[in-house]
């Protein structure tokens, strides 16, 4: 049994030969690959073999949803976890308003921990919204 994916090709990407192992529908672009490993490289479509792979397994995996941009990254502030918090907050109380980039400073002198100054405004935002805003 031969895999099929049905793949949309964009405008003069069209491939050279008709002896890849595709049929295709020049109106609408789609081209149909039935080979399972099929000899068409991606430099004919304008980007690399690994990345025609990890959209052809993406695809596989997941349909259309998977070739949709994801974000990538850490999707929370993992650096400023509880306990990181805990000792900005009693800084905060000990010696009064610091600005963010001095707790930045503190965080990596005594902590060893790399945090933007920004990424601390934005936790502290947080918490404060928390406490004012009452639980549902």
């Amino acid at each position: 049994m031969r895999s099929v994916a049905r793949t949309h090709l964009w405008a003069n990407k069209t491939p050279a030969s008709s002896t890849a192992g595709y049929s295709s529908d020049e109106a609408t672009g789609v081209f149909e690959v039935t080979h399972p490993f099929h000899p068409l490289r991606g430099e004919k479509f304008g980007v690399s073999r690994p990345t025609l792979y990890h959209a052809e397994a993406a695809f596989a995996r997941a349909g259309l949803a998977g070739l949709l941009p994801r974000q990538r990254g850490p999707k929370r502030p993992h650096k400023l976890d509880a306990a990181v918090m805990r000792f900005i907050e009693a800084r905060l109380e000990e010696e009064g308003p610091l600005s963010a980039r001095t707790l930045a400073e503190t965080l990596k002198r005594e902590l060893s921990i790399a945090v933007h100054p920004r990424s601390i405004e934005r936790a502290l935002a947080r918490k404060k919204k928390k406490r004012r805003s009452p639980h549902r």
